[in-house]
């Protein structure tokens, strides 16, 4: 009574590609998918797969190995065959670890990277970032260069009229006596977007510059 080989069995995998693979003796075939090595398209994924056989022959012209491989692209299942070669032969000879990890460690050991799943209204990009103006900080940097000791907007958030010019000259009436209301009228701020910027604003870089600066 013969004795029966041992047979082989491990996988590999590669994004949502999984291949699983079966060494027993044999005659050196490959087969992927039922498909013969020397068939197996594209051609650039024939190559990788046949990049880790290099190391292992010594072993499989005396071997037989089927893989069965889904999901993913045709590159990620080569990958995935190619690391569940590499095991294979690992597994059929220890010594043959050492090269192969001296050559390239993926044929080994599975890349884990993943592209990123595009979030909800996000136009496709992977990230969830939206859409951010910075447009107040160039008005504010301007205006502090400009001499300002406030910080107000150069034009009306709402309607778009240019106020920044304006403030010094509704501060001088204030001080002078008047009413913001009178103030306000005599500027021309009719609108109530335009006096809620003036009459909500604080002298924000007096306030705070006298806290202590870390």
């Amino acid at each position: 009574m013969t004795k029966k080989s041992k047979i082989i069995q491990t996988s590999g995998t590669r994004k949502t590609a999984v291949a699983r693979l079966s060494l027993k003796a044999g005659t050196g075939n490959i087969r992927i998918n039922s498909v013969l090595l020397e068939n197996y398209a594209p051609e650039m994924a024939k190559q990788k797969i046949e990049e880790v056989c290099i190391f292992g022959s010594h072993i499989l012209p005396t071997c037989d190995i089927d893989i069965r491989v889904h999901g993913g692209g045709v590159i990620a299942q080569a990958d995935a065959a190619k690391i569940a070669i590499g095991k294979a032969l690992v597994e059929k000879d220890e010594k043959v670890k050492e090269k192969i990890l001296a050559y390239d460690r993926q044929m080994l050991v599975a890349d884990t990277r993943f592209k990123e799943t595009a979030k909800p209204n996000c136009h496709g990009a992977a990230r969830a970032k939206r859409q951010k103006s910075y447009r107040w900080v160039y008005q504010i940097t301007w205006l502090i260069i400009w001499g300002k000791k406030m910080i107000i907007p150069i034009r009306c958030y709402s309607c778009g009229k240019p106020v920044a010019h304006l403030y010094e000259e509704y501060l001088e009436k204030v001080k002078s006596g008047k009413s913001k209301k009178q103030a306000l009228d005599e500027l021309g701020l009719e609108r109530y977007c335009c006096r809620a910027l003036f009459l909500g604003n604080i002298d924000a870089i007096d306030v705070t510059g006298k806290f202590k600066k870390f």
